[in-house]
């Protein structure tokens, strides 16, 4: 008896997981801007977990999520936005332009550097 619970057990703990991975489709997308320019470096998060992935050169990504996920996708100089998957296998995303984004950057970097200061024809240091 103590066999056929524990068969039964591990046939309905095989089941549940097989439908749970059957959830999990691989999405595939491009991400471009308004003029249908590519945009790399694209943040695309799956909501709620810590599942995520980025845009290459050409703005093309691909990701394993469950089918009724919600993608999150965020870049430097353009809109956050949310993408709900809905079973897509295939998703094309426009992001907008951000109007407020920084019109001048300035980098300021800091360091040390020595200055030796040598006489003609002598190799020792003044």
């Amino acid at each position: 008896m103590k066999q056929h619970v524990l068969t039964t057990l591990c046939l309905i703990a095989c089941s549940s997981m097989q439908s749970l991975y059957a959830q999990q489709i691989q999405i595939a997308g491009k991400i471009t801007d308004s003029n249908g320019n590519p945009i790399s470096g694209v943040t695309i998060n799956v909501k709620g977990s810590s599942q995520g992935t980025s845009t290459n050169e050409q703005g093309l990504f691909t990701l394993n999520a469950n089918s009724n996920t919600t993608l999150m996708l965020s870049a430097v100089g353009y809109n956050a936005q949310e993408v709900q998957v809905n079973g897509r296998k295939t998703i094309s995303i426009t992001l907008v332009s951000n109007e407020q984004a920084l019109d001048e950057v300035i980098v300021i970097a800091y360091g040390t550097a020595k200055k030796h200061l040598y006489r003609l024809g002598c190799t020792g240091k003044i």
